[in-house]
């Protein structure tokens, strides 16, 4: 499975890479929560190429700052008009790729992507299959590396289980300019 993954961003990152102008469109809502229960989080945006011109990707999450109370369900959907499939995975927020060499450079080894796919990839038993991969060991979404599997046309729902007061940075694996973050209540 970490090839899988693996050679997913390595094309992407390399086919990018060759491009000198990269648009980035990311959309980030603060969405507050009083009592919810439920928190759906989508994937949204899609990509284009334009041969010698530019490539264009604005694949976010939306919303890309989310509160929830610890015990509530998280749902993860992909509703992007990709054919590829996201990670939602809970990082350091000093970790996350923010230049452009640290995004399309993610999964060269020793980066944050790498040791998610060497990590979370052998763990994904179905790749056709939205999963919940437990790194941290808590009973849902509560530490560095726990990760949402999620394929085209699938949902995903875990709890959030950090303890309040906690914010939860998350990102995607395979499109690491997609980021955001959880703050628990």
């Amino acid at each position: 499975m970490p090839g899988v993954i693996h050679a997913l961003a390595t094309s992407r990152a390399a086919r990018t890479v060759a491009v000198s102008s990269v648009a980035i469109a990311s959309v980030f809502v603060f969405v507050a929560s009083s009592a919810a229960q439920d928190q759906t989080i989508r994937t949204m945006g899609t990509e284009d190429v334009h041969i010698n011109s530019r490539i264009f990707s604005n694949l976010r999450f939306s919303p890309g700052r989310t509160t929830l109370s610890s015990g509530d369900q998280l749902t993860l959907s992909h509703m992007d008009e990709t054919d590829e499939p996201h990670t939602l995975t809970i990082v350091n927020a000093t970790d996350l790729p923010s230049t452009i060499e640290e995004v399309f450079g993610c999964g060269a080894p020793g980066t944050l992507c790498d040791e998610v796919f060497t990590t979370v990839g052998p763990q994904i038993t179905d790749p056709t299959k939205a999963q919940f991969v437990n790194v941290a060991g808590g009973s849902g979404l509560d530490g560095r590396l726990d990760t949402l599997w999620l394929p085209p046309g699938t949902s995903i729902s875990a709890p959030v289980t950090a303890p309040s007061g906690t914010t939860l940075s998350y990102f995607c694996a395979i499109h690491a300019w997609m980021q955001g973050s959880i703050t628990v209540g």
